[in-house]
């Protein structure tokens, strides 16, 4: 499968939340933001040539807004997949580093579009977080 062509599918946000605190500040003073990104992927049920990576958010701001996002992104490969190729980099690092710059517009879009601050999301350097896990 080394040379196996990839082709992102569909990104779907199958779950996500927006909760404004009652006594929350609508100042505008600078968002602090704190952020639990964690990813998985899988298989796609009944396919053997398509995996999802999926992405969870969850924030806490210091102006009392929270926002908690699940992105899916379907990933369709050429041929059948096997496990060493669940296990590769390029389903661990590459996939969630494609689809995370998607997570980030929707959750800053998705503050903004609501009347409040945007919320923007720190960039993510996978391979390193994946050389942190070592």
């Amino acid at each position: 499968m080394n040379n196996a062509k990839i082709q992102l599918k569909q990104i779907i946000f199958p779950k996500s939340s927006l909760v404004a605190e009652p006594q929350m500040e609508m100042t505008h003073k600078n968002v602090e933001l704190s952020a639990n990104v964690s990813t998985q992927s899988a298989l796609v049920q009944d396919v053997d040539d398509a995996f999802v990576t999926i992405i969870s958010v969850e924030t806490t701001t210091n102006i009392g807004l929270n926002i908690n996002v699940e992105c899916q992104a379907v990933f369709v490969v050429d041929s059948k997949i096997d496990i060493n190729f669940l296990k590769s980099s390029f389903v661990t690092l590459n996939a969630p580093a494609i689809v995370y710059p998607f997570v980030r517009s929707f959750v800053s879009n998705l503050s903004v579009n609501a009347g409040f601050p945007a919320i923007i999301l720190p960039a993510i350097n996978f391979a390193a977080k994946d050389r942190e896990k070592e």
